[in-house]
């Protein structure tokens, strides 16, 4: 008996090792993709003649529309008919190739993606990324999360490229005060103050021009991207208390101006 256990311990175990080897040769998914781009939606978005619909990872272009809560659609952004333009001149009927990261699709089930497209400069071929062209042009905002950062440096410093040059987007760059910011609303502006306070809640610390909140623009740092400010070792709980800032971002409305960094 005890021997004919241990044969048919030895026979799963092989089992178990077959079974293994069999999932180690499947072919994975590979990371890379090749597609033909059939329509350009807005600066940032694409469809694909095999109908799935593609997001740049990484780039926030001006948006073209969008839903508003209890007030209906929301006008263009300034530079959201230039920035499809450029990105439909860029891969409209062209092949692409797509490139990933570690979340391939977002809530709205579109694809996200690095996309590259072959363009012919000065006679010579050349493969462009496309997300960081548009965002060099001043025509998108450099737009990195903690799970899809590959290119994370090369956008920035397009877009500090772009703001250095004043393209588009960055043309005008003049500032408003933290008091104006509620005539602003839903528009990207910078924004000029002193910090006279900082506080926290559990989910953010929230950094304040003056202490009548509803007035005046509150700046919010939710505390999962805390690890953006140790990286350069800045504590937004003590560092920016009584110092003055200059601040860029869209301003949002949620018991008074605010806008989120």
């Amino acid at each position: 008996m005890h021997l004919k256990i241990l044969k048919s311990r030895s026979y799963y175990f092989i089992i178990i090792i077959a079974l293994t080897l069999i999932v180690l040769f499947i072919p994975r998914t590979p990371n890379k993709q090749n597609g033909k781009v059939k329509k350009v939606i807005d600066g940032d978005t694409i469809e694909l003649f095999d109908g799935r619909m593609v997001r740049y990872i990484g780039i926030d272009a001006p948006r073209i529309y969008a839903q508003q809560e209890k007030k209906g659609m929301l006008p263009p952004e300034p530079f959201a008919a230039e920035a499809r333009q450029f990105n439909e001149n860029l891969v409209l009927n062209k092949p692409i190739r797509l490139e990933f990261d570690v979340q391939e699709k977002d809530r709205f089930a579109r694809v996200l993606a690095y996309c590259f497209v072959k363009t012919n400069e000065n006679g010579t071929p050349k493969e462009v990324l496309v997300n960081k062209t548009i965002i060099e042009e001043g025509l998108a905002y450099a737009f990195v999360d903690k799970e899809n950062s590959g290119y994370s440096d090369d956008f920035f410093q397009a877009q500090q490229k772009a703001q250095h040059n004043k393209k588009n987007i960055w043309a005008n760059q003049a500032a408003i005060s933290p008091k104006e910011a509620r005539y602003f609303i839903n528009e990207r502006k910078f924004i000029e103050g002193e910090i006279v306070s900082v506080t926290e809640t559990r989910r953010t610390i929230d950094l304040l021009f003056h202490r009548r909140k509803k007035s005046y623009l509150k700046i919010v740092i939710f505390k999962d991207s805390l690890a953006h400010f140790r990286r350069v070792n800045i504590d937004p709980k003590t560092f920016y208390t009584g110092k003055k800032i200059r601040v860029f971002g869209l301003i949002r409305e949620y018991s008074g101006p605010e806008m989120v960094l």
